[in-house]
């Protein structure tokens, strides 16, 4: 399997066992930029890039994700046009 359904899979375990499950994928840092995101273009983006991605991604440089990330839809980009490489 690949990685990009762990977070599903992980969930259907712990809920089969009983638990409530609650997942958290991002912290509040993401709030400003989901704050506009008013077409959903943002949620997409991270519900469709695989869990490997993100892995690397949490080794690159803000550039680097700002590229790679954002850069492939001008709606992301215009998000994060002002942001430095440290946010």
């Amino acid at each position: 399997r690949g990685n990009g359904k762990i977070i599903q899979e992980l969930e259907s375990q712990f809920r089969g066992a009983g638990w409530n499950v609650i997942k958290l994928v991002w912290d509040r840092s993401w709030d400003p930029l989901l704050a506009q995101d008013r077409t959903g273009i943002l949620v997409n983006k991270l519900n469709t890039t695989p869990d490997g991605q993100f892995q690397t991604y949490a080794t690159e440089t803000g550039a680097y994700i700002r590229e790679h990330f954002f850069g492939d839809d001008p709606r992301l980009r215009d998000m994060v046009k002002d942001m430095s490489d440290q946010q």
